[in-house]
């Protein structure tokens, strides 16, 4: 009981909540954050062409099948 009464008070604490800093704050770091956004926007670009790609035999088995009924 006396645990869950120190959470509420501490969640109903007034003010302001802390930020959290995102920014790295050693070299490691920024090596890091630049490696990972590299190898998000290079994921992001593969999972265009997949999906272009899927797009394409989609609309390929439906022209095939409209084809086979007329």
């Amino acid at each position: 009981m006396a645990l869950a009464k120190a959470v509420a008070r501490l969640m109903r604490r007034p003010g302001p909540r802390p930020v959290v800093d995102e920014k790295p704050g050693c070299a490691y770091g920024m090596v890091n954050r630049r490696a990972l956004d590299d190898l998000e926007q290079a994921f992001a670009r593969l999972e265009a062409k997949v999906n272009g790609v899927l797009l394409g035999i989609v609309a390929t088995v439906a022209i095939e099948i409209w084809r086979s009924v007329r």
